[in-house]
């Protein structure tokens, strides 16, 4: 296997290497509140003030499912930060094949 699985953020320029890792986080952020602003705007204007009254209450839910997503992401992340310093690439493998199973599963 290919020991080149991704970019080493261990070297080089440690600005430049956390903007790399963080910037898809912030748009992935950027994105979820442009949806939700924009989906208040057409429930606004299509059904009224009781659905958005509703959508509001329904954001509790949305939070905690996001937060559920964050962790599991989170720790698919550490895991494959330890086992990419142990050059295990195998269980990288694993790790990933498993999340994405998880993922697959409580989606559907």
């Amino acid at each position: 296997m290919d020991n080149k699985l991704g970019k080493d953020l261990s070297v080089g320029s440690i600005p430049k290497n956390l903007l790399f890792f963080a910037l898809p986080m912030f748009i992935g952020n950027a994105l979820n509140t442009g949806y939700s602003i924009i989906n208040t705007i057409w429930v606004g204007n299509i059904l009224g003030e009781d659905a958005v009254g509703a959508s509001a209450v329904s954001f509790p839910v949305i939070l905690l499912l996001i937060g559920f997503a964050g962790g599991a992401t989170l720790a698919t992340s550490i895991l494959i930060s330890q086992f990419y310093g142990l050059k295990n690439f195998k269980m990288i493998e694993k790790v990933v094949n498993n999340s994405l199973i998880i993922t697959l599963v409580v989606g559907i």
